[in-house]
């Protein structure tokens, strides 16, 4: 959390890197920030780039020096893909697609796809999603878990955050090849 920073940091200003007074500029917070062990260590980052689009920006991945940001659209029934070089360069964007929220988003090496939460208060899905050409390949329907869903891979599983809304108790699932799952744990 930035608010928490301590507040000697603010005027810390060092090459390449931007202090925390910028990071908390509302201007400032479409900003991707490069971080490492270094950095975290010094509590600075290294600027990398701003993202232009001005839709609602939810997820992002990187995956062989690409990020992919992922937007939710004004109707929150559709979402927006778009794949920037690591200098802010536009290479590709998605139709529109129905992603919902479009909430979290990973890459998974061993296939080489996208897979994206919905999240929001809709019941929980995710979508496996071609980056070469934006396509939704699947839809997995895990809606009987919960909704306000968040991904991540941990060790080539895919670990799903599911809860009724934003403050209620979480829990945490593995989803397994087959697309079953099992409770890992819940706060």
């Amino acid at each position: 959390n930035i608010d928490n920073v301590d507040e000697n940091l603010s005027n810390k200003i060092l090459d390449n890197e931007i202090n925390v007074d910028k990071i908390k500029n509302a201007n400032a917070s479409r900003d991707l920030i490069s971080v490492n062990a270094s950095t975290i260590s010094s509590n600075t980052s290294t600027f990398m780039f701003s993202v232009k689009e001005d839709k609602n920006m939810q997820s992002l991945c990187y995956h062989d020096n690409y990020v992919y940001v992922g937007f939710a659209l004004e109707d929150n029934n559709n979402g927006l893909i778009i794949k920037y070089d690591m200098s802010g360069k536009e290479i590709a964007r998605s139709e529109t697609l129905p992603l919902e929220h479009c909430s979290s988003m990973v890459f998974n090496n061993d296939n080489n796809k996208l897979y994206i939460t919905n999240g929001g208060g809709n019941p929980t899905k995710i979508f496996v999603v071609n980056p070469s050409n934006f396509t939704i390949e699947q839809t997995y329907n895990f809606g009987s878990l919960g909704k306000s869903s968040l991904i991540t891979l941990y060790n080539n599983n895919i670990i799903l955050h599911t809860g009724e809304n934003d403050a209620s108790v979480k829990s945490f699932y593995k989803i397994n090849s087959n697309n079953s799952h099992e409770l890992l744990f819940t706060i």
